[in-house]
């Protein structure tokens, strides 16, 4: 029982963090920003960055930290950008709906 306890309180606390995100978007009317952190005594080694869904139009996903990124998509996304990354700060991430009006996208990031 005890270890059953242990192991569901395990899963909750890694489960929920700020080193990880996912944005849900449907509304392209607005912009959406999340900042991730690592934490002090975890170590890093990859920041991963995957995009699924559709927009009628052009949308930008920027990064600003260590990396500073401008990535434009339309259409059917299904993109990944991964790499390396050591803790070395934050990370914000911005949803821009750009030239997009409608669509239905899903954001997962994770250092």
């Amino acid at each position: 029982m005890l270890r059953k306890a242990l192991f569901l309180i395990f899963c909750v606390v890694a489960s929920c963090g700020k080193d990880r995100a996912e944005l849900r978007i449907t509304d392209f009317e607005k912009q959406e920003s999340i900042t991730l952190e690592p934490y002090k005594l975890i170590p890093y080694s990859m920041f991963n960055l995957h995009i699924t869904g559709y927009s009628n139009d052009t949308i930008r996903i920027k990064t600003k930290g260590i990396y500073n990124l401008d990535l434009r998509l339309t259409g059917d996304i299904d993109t990944l950008w991964y790499s390396d990354y050591y803790g070395e700060g934050p990370i914000e991430c911005t949803f821009l709906p750009y030239k997009a009006t409608k669509g239905n996208l899903e954001i997962k990031i994770n250092l």
